[in-house]
């Protein structure tokens, strides 16, 4: 029988020993790797969440539409039945849910739309608080890095920390929840004008249209560079795992893939061709 000799015994324990050390050594040498996935990791599931809640109301209504009509037909309504065709059929065909129903709209397919839009009004509020809440959180934890590197001498390190605070503070989805939740605020502070006043009309003005400094332009996504693959991912690996930021769309979350966006910060249509100083063509975007 062959022993090993002691010399490889001696080896093999010290490939072993270092080998452990050098993994616990990269798992905290930078706890800023970690705290930053476990905040991207809830932002993800915040994202998820959302949008399956509205890719539920997208099927839920004419799911709706459905069992309203089977309603009517049991009470014998047929007004209310070819009412309910008729929305069908202009759904089918539009794909969109108006907020405001135009004249000669049913009564019942008036309701089904108002719940509609209150479903999605209250997971996109339901998003918006979610995102700045994990934001806040993962904000303070890096304020509390910040000043235990600077206090340490690590200068170098507290920067870092600040670059990627200002990073999540210019982020197109977290400032997209902040000017939500703020026009929320806005609206239902505002007091309710006299009954006896009459107020006047208001004056609104076409909002202005600038390139996305998210993608600069691209309509792409600024993590995936629009493949909609997370940059992440083990190359050559048969799994796929989805970008976090555009769930693999491949589109930038500021402007939704069209490169520009409003003064309120979401996704907008690109100028027209005629500009208002009447130049052609000016601010419009050729991506091909």
């Amino acid at each position: 029988m062959n022993r090993p000799f002691p010399g490889r015994i001696i080896h093999a324990c010290f490939v072993a020993v270092f080998l452990v050390s050098q993994g616990a050594a990269q798992a905290t040498a930078d706890p800023l790797v970690n705290l930053k996935a476990s905040y991207e990791a809830a932002i993800f599931r915040t994202e998820k969440e959302y949008s399956d809640t509205k890719e539920n109301c997208r099927k839920g209504y004419p799911a709706a539409l459905n069992t309203r009509e089977m309603l009517f037909k049991r009470a014998g309504n047929l007004d209310g039945v070819m009412a309910i065709r008729a929305e069908k059929e202009r759904y089918t065909k539009e794909k969109t849910v108006p907020k405001d129903p135009p004249p000669g709209t049913d009564d019942q397919v008036k309701v089904l739309q108002a719940s509609y839009h209150k479903a999605l009004g209250n997971a996109e509020l339901k998003h918006n608080k979610a995102i700045l809440h994990w934001t806040r959180l993962y904000l303070d934890k890096l304020d509390t890095m910040e000043k235990s590197l600077t206090k340490a001498g690590k200068i170098d390190e507290a920067l870092a920390i600040r670059r990627e605070a200002e990073r999540v503070r210019k982020d197109p989805v977290v400032k997209a929840a902040e000017f939500a939740m703020a026009d929320i605020k806005a609206a239902t502070a505002a007091p309710a004008a006299p009954a006896t006043q009459t107020p006047p009309t208001p004056t609104v003005a076409a909002p202005a249209v600038s390139r996305c400094t998210a993608c600069d332009g691209t309509g792409k996504c600024d993590r995936c560079n629009g493949s909609g693959v997370s940059p992440h991912a083990l190359k050559g690996s048969h799994l796929s795992a989805k970008c976090l930021r555009c769930l693999g769309s491949g589109k930038c979350k500021a402007c939704q893939g069209t490169g520009w966006v409003g003064a309120d910060g979401k996704s907008a249509a690109p100028p027209a061709a005629h500009g208002e100083d009447g130049k052609r063509g000016e601010g419009r975007r050729h991506d091909g």
